[in-house]
């Protein structure tokens, strides 16, 4: 089959120009507004906003402060330099408002990481309605839109597919300029977060095919010289980034003490916690990325066309799985199973590498479509609360054990926000009582501790700007507040425009190239 739309060609660029506008604007309509109280984020902003003030003292003749770099090191606070900086000159030293900017960079990392799957979904499948629709799954119907949020992933994520896409995806240049980017893009995947040692086979195998010689040949000078720099660049951050974390941990070490305590007590339970990644009722990546269970069952079609692509997305998802098995938190109090969080996309790509000589037909793919609106639900559900809301719930219920959140159903993260969500809706007046009571098989112990359950009104808040009312708690303005909600909507209102469009688009597409046939 033949390209239908050359990847060149003005139409191919208009299309991902739209998919990538439409897709920002809606993950904008439905922001928090801020990147505050996501896990460890609170600490990329202080070191972020440090780094910014030790640039203006430098240039301004000031002593510098001393930089308090966060678990992960220093590359996730240098990447949120550049917003800090701009923070600094509209508000002044101020991480609220560094806070409220630097949501963006989770949801432009998102959206780019989403477009760039629909670039390598045409190039497999050559037929945009196929790429649309599987970015579209990846963007709506998966993890990726939750963590649009939370943040917590999605550059390790952007960085090791970018890493995949100019290895595989197309015929390296090996341009210094491309051999450059290539060993940045490496050095933020294996060290901008701890797990990134996970990934080195994963990287690892890129490399080799990104300098493999297509000829067989033996490499040049050259060519060896830039693979050693690639090499070299990811080792020096990872050197670097081992200091930085070392100022963190108060064992000095970077967290390998800690690391260490976590460890499970032997080979069976990380066998069966790996497991858990795929069979977890609350964990499971395929409970919250349910298009994946197709892209597993396609894994043998898609390696007899594309064996490369297969052997990237297991090498990334094994990786992952085997190295959090071994600890006991391989899942917490975050949304779905997000160590997986990575390897979304590339399996993905492993489904559209299945779909490679299949003609697209809708009727054909109602499973395929059920199991968007299904991922769509579970996603949105995510999305509209804070994941931070369960774990509340359960510090007062006296319950926050990681058994009790990753294997007790009454804590099911999905069940919990939909919960969440019909109080929000009907406005109960009276209390929620949440979980519902342990059942005891046949007699309940005289001594068993008394279970405390917890009024559910309190967590019912949306977390979307958008279906937000002000309080007094908030830290802006009630016109403020006000301003942003507007803004949130007419984000919406472009990104339904923009897909009008783009529907329009493919629209034409189809006819233009049934009119050439």
């Amino acid at each position: 089959m033949e390209h239908l739309i050359a990847p060149n060609h003005k139409k191919f660029w208009q299309v991902c120009r739209l998919f990538f506008l439409a897709l920002t604007l809606f993950y904008l309509a439905l922001t928090p507004g801020t990147i505050e109280g996501q896990g460890y984020n609170q600490e990329n902003l202080i070191a972020a906003n440090q780094l910014a003030t030790n640039l203006v003292n430098a240039v301004n003749g000031r002593p510098l402060v001393r930089v308090q770099w966060s678990r992960h090191g220093f590359l996730e606070p240098l990447l949120h330099l550049p917003l800090a900086l701009v923070n600094r000159a509209v508000f002044g030293d101020s991480v609220k408002w560094l806070g409220r900017l630097a949501i963006l960079q989770p949801i432009l990392a998102t959206s780019l990481l989403c477009t760039l799957l629909l670039i390598w979904c045409y190039r497999l499948t050559k037929d945009f309605r196929w790429a649309v629709l599987l970015a579209t799954c990846g963007a709506l119907g998966t993890m990726l839109w939750p963590y649009a949020y939370i943040g917590l992933e999605t550059t390790q994520s952007l960085a090791l597919f970018a890493v995949a896409f100019l290895a595989l995806g197309r015929i390296p240049t090996r341009t210094w300029a491309e051999v450059l980017l290539l060993g940045l893009l490496c050095a933020i995947a294996v060290t901008v977060k701890q797990n990134g040692i996970f990934l080195l086979p994963a990287t690892s195998y890129l490399v080799f095919h990104y300098f493999r010689p297509a000829n067989e040949l033996p490499l040049e000078r050259l060519d060896w010289f830039k693979l050693v720099s690639v090499v070299a660049l990811t080792g020096i951050a990872q050197f670097a980034n081992y200091f930085a974390k070392s100022n963190y941990w108060a064992e000095g070490d970077a967290g390998l003490s800690y690391f260490r305590q976590l460890l499970v007590d032997d080979l069976a339970m990380a066998v069966l916690q790996a497991f858990s990644y795929l069979g977890s009722a609350n964990k499971s990546l395929l409970v919250y990325c349910p298009v994946l269970g197709l892209s597993l069952l396609a894994l043998g079609k898609a390696y007899r066309r594309q064996p490369k692509l297969v052997v990237f997305a297991l090498l990334t998802l094994g990786g992952m799985i085997a190295g959090f098995s071994i600890i006991r938190m391989w899942a917490e109090e975050t949304w779905g199973p997000r160590y997986l969080h990575v390897a979304i996309a590339p399996l993905l790509l492993c489904l559209a590498a299945s779909k490679s000589s299949v003609e697209f037909v809708w009727r054909k793919e109602l499973l395929l479509l059920a199991l968007l609106a299904i991922g769509f639900w579970v996603s949105l559900l995510g999305s509209l609360f804070p994941y931070v809301a369960l774990h509340r719930a359960a510090i007062q219920s006296t319950q926050s054990t990681l058994e009790h959140i990753q294997h007790d159903l009454r804590w099911n993260h999905i069940r919990f926000n939909w919960q969440l969500l019909k109080l929000r809706i009907r406005g109960d007046a009276q209390a929620v009582w949440w979980p519902a009571p342990s059942h005891w098989w046949f007699v309940k112990p005289e001594d068993a501790p008394q279970e405390k359950p917890v009024d559910l009104r309190e967590f019912a808040t949306p977390q979307p700007m958008l279906a937000q009312s002000w309080r007094p708690t908030i830290s802006i303005s009630y016109r403020t507040f006000q301003m942003l909600r507007i803004l949130c909507a007419c984000c919406l209102a472009l990104s339904l425009a923009a897909c009008w469009l783009l529907a329009r688009l493919l629209k034409d597409l189809v006819v233009y190239v049934a009119n050439d046939k």
